[in-house]
């Protein structure tokens, strides 16, 4: 299975075809290892395993990813949200929560991301 195949597996979507026909994803706080071992009808060890095996990652770091991915897409796109509602949405429930994940692997806080981005200097 590639990591393409894995990735449209466990979160939902349409796989071949070309469609959007396929169930959405899962909302970012219902998107934990643990649901998606049982998604893909394992232990979270074995899934865990079989992940990296596929990915190069673990199920944790990536899950993360997708959650600050998505973090990233509403302080770009949403500027009427706060902060508290940018962690909310994406899953990482308080904002402390979201401004550690960002500072740890943006390298700046999402209100600086978001001035940044709204004043051009990372769009485009």
């Amino acid at each position: 299975m590639t990591s393409s195949g894995l990735h449209q597996d466990l979160i939902g979507g349409s796989r071949g075809g070309g469609g959007r026909g396929g169930p959405a994803p899962p909302p970012p706080d219902e998107l934990t290892v643990e649901r998606l071992a049982a998604r893909a009808h394992m232990s979270p060890r074995t899934f865990a395993r079989r992940f990296r095996a596929v990915t190069g990652t673990t199920p944790y770091a990536w899950v993360l990813r997708q959650r600050l991915l998505l973090a990233q897409r509403l302080l770009e796109d949403r500027g009427d949200l706060t902060v508290d509602d940018v962690a909310a949405r994406s899953g990482f429930g308080a904002a402390a929560a979201l401004r550690h994940h960002f500072a740890r692997e943006r390298g700046t806080s999402p209100q600086a991301y978001r001035r940044a981005f709204r004043t051009g200097a990372l769009a485009g």
